[in-house]
C-alpha cells in the first residue's frame, strides 16, 4: 500500500518521535494526533519504515549534538498540528 504524501508525513512525524523517545528519554504523550502517526507509521511499508528510523535517528542525534537544551532536561514528546507552528501575525 503506498500511503500519500500527507500520511509520509506523518509516519516520518512519528519515527522522529520514536527516536527522540528512545534516546532522550523521553515519553511520547498519546492523543490524537499520535495515534494517527503510528498508524501511518505501521502501514508503511518494511523498507520505509527502516529508511524512516535511519534518518529520524541521524536527525536527533544532530539535534542533541548541538542543542544542550535536549539533554539538561526532562521532556516529553508531543505531536502537534500544523497549525500549531505558524507564528501569529503582527499587529501593526
Amino acid at each position: 500500500m503506498s500511503l500519500s504524501q500527507n500520511d509520509m508525513g506523518r509516519a516520518f512525524e512519528y519515527a522522529l518521535a520514536m527516536s527522540l523517545s528512545n534516546l532522550l528519554p523521553a515519553p511520547i504523550v498519546e492523543n490524537l494526533r499520535s495515534l494517527k502517526a503510528q498508524a501511518c507509521f505501521a502501514i508503511a511499508s518494511q523498507t520505509e519504515r527502516q529508511n524512516m528510523k535511519t534518518a529520524s535517528k541521524e536527525a536527533v542525534m544532530f539535534l542533541i549534538a548541538h542543542d544542550v537544551r535536549l539533554s539538561e532536561s526532562s521532556c516529553s514528546i508531543s505531536l502537534q498540528s500544523d497549525q500549531e507552528g505558524i507564528p501569529p501575525m503582527p499587529s501593526s
